[in-house]
C-alpha cells in the first residue's frame, strides 16, 4: 500500500478484546445465528437444515468452491483503488484486533461456526424459506437476491465492501442452489473464512 494513500485514511481504532472475550463472542453470535434460523424455522413450519446431509462428494465440492474465492480475494488484496484500499486497511485492523490472541484452534472453531450459522440463517431459512413460500422461478430469484441484500447489509463495513458481500453471497447462492445440500456453502464459506484470517494475520 502506498505511504500517502494510507496516510489520507483516517485510523479506525478497535478496542482489543481479551481472548476469551473474542472466542465467547463469536460463538454467541455465529451460534446464535443458527439457533434463530432454526427457531424461526420451527414456528413457520419450515426447517432451515432439512437441505442438510452428509456426503463426500459435498466436502469435496465444499474444499473446491474455496478456490475461486480465495482467487478473488488476492486479486481485491493487490488492487490499488481506494475503496479497495480501504477496505483492506479496516479488514487487516479487524482480523489482527480482534484474532491475534487467539489460538489456531479457536480460528477454526470460530470459522466453522461462522459457517454454519450464516449459512443456515442467509441460505437455509431466507433463500430456500423464501424460495419454498412464493414458488417457481420468481421465488427462487426473490430468495437469492434478498438474502443477498441482507448477507450485504450484515457485512457493511464499507459500502463497497458491502457490495462485495452481497456478490459473495450470491456465489453461495448458487453452490447451494446447484448442489442442493447447504454443506457446501457451509464448508465453503467456513475455509474461505480460516484461510483469510490466518493468511492475514501471518503477514501481519
Amino acid at each position: 500500500m502506498d505511504t500517502k494513500q494510507t496516510q489520507n485514511f483516517q485510523e479506525v481504532d478497535f478496542p482489543q478484546p481479551e481472548q476469551h472475550h473474542t472466542v465467547l463472542t463469536a460463538i454467541v453470535f455465529e451460534g446464535g445465528l443458527a439457533v434463530l434460523a432454526l427457531v424461526i424455522g420451527y414456528f413457520c413450519s419450515f426447517s432451515p437444515a432439512r437441505t442438510l446431509f452428509w456426503s463426500f462428494q459435498a466436502v469435496l465440492l465444499g474444499f473446491a468452491a474455496t478456490i475461486p474465492m480465495l482467487v478473488m480475494f488476492v486479486f481485491l488484496d493487490r488492487a490499488k483503488s481506494l475503496p479497495l484500499l480501504r477496505i483492506q486497511q479496516l479488514v487487516r485492523m479487524f482480523i489482527f484486533t480482534f484474532f491475534s490472541k487467539c489460538t489456531t484452534a479457536q480460528i477454526f472453531l470460530i470459522c466453522i461456526l461462522a459457517g454454519i450459522g450464516e449459512e443456515l440463517f442467509f441460505r437455509g431459512l431466507m433463500q430456500d424459506g423464501i424460495a419454498s413460500g412464493i414458488g417457481g422461478t420468481i421465488g427462487l430469484v426473490c430468495g437469492i437476491v434478498i438474502s443477498s441484500f441482507f448477507f450485504g447489509v450484515a457485512h457493511l463495513i464499507t459500502p463497497t465492501y458491502g457490495v462485495i458481500a452481497f456478490f459473495m453471497s450470491l456465489y453461495f447462492a448458487a453452490l447451494f442452489l446447484l448442489s442442493g445440500n447447504i454443506l457446501v456453502p457451509m464448508i465453503a464459506h467456513a475455509l474461505y473464512d480460516y484461510c483469510v484470517i490466518r493468511f492475514l494475520l501471518r503477514r501481519q
